[in-house]
């Protein structure tokens, strides 16, 4: 999952990650338990910013955000979200899985 977003240099803005469809195709193909997102991280390139009150992990929905501001019009930048999760009929350890946002800031 790749994903593209346009930003202006001086809004402050939200990104989602849905990880539910992920999920879904992990549960369907290890046939019975349940995955609970357990944490989340967020890494950004050198110009953006990660505001402070980032939460960290999924409500149920299976959803992470980022609360992000900053960059330079006409640039592109990489942000990366980490999660960890536990898919309970599997093992008591946790797994991560990671997806990465192409952020395109522009002035608008």
């Amino acid at each position: 999952m790749a994903c593209k977003v346009t930003k202006d240099p001086n809004n402050k803005w939200i990104l989602v990650i849905d990880w539910s469809e992920w999920i879904s195709g992990l549960l369907s193909d290890i046939g019975s338990g349940t995955v609970d997102i357990t944490g989340s991280e967020w890494f950004l390139e050198t110009g953006l910013t990660k505001e402070a009150s980032t939460p960290l992990s999924d409500d149920g929905s299976y959803k992470c955000f980022l609360y992000g501001s900053g960059g330079t019009a006409g640039q592109k930048y990489e942000v990366l979200n980490r999660i960890t999760y536990n898919p309970s009929a599997l093992s008591p350890t946790d797994f991560t899985e990671d997806r990465t946002v192409t952020v395109h800031i522009q002035n608008k």
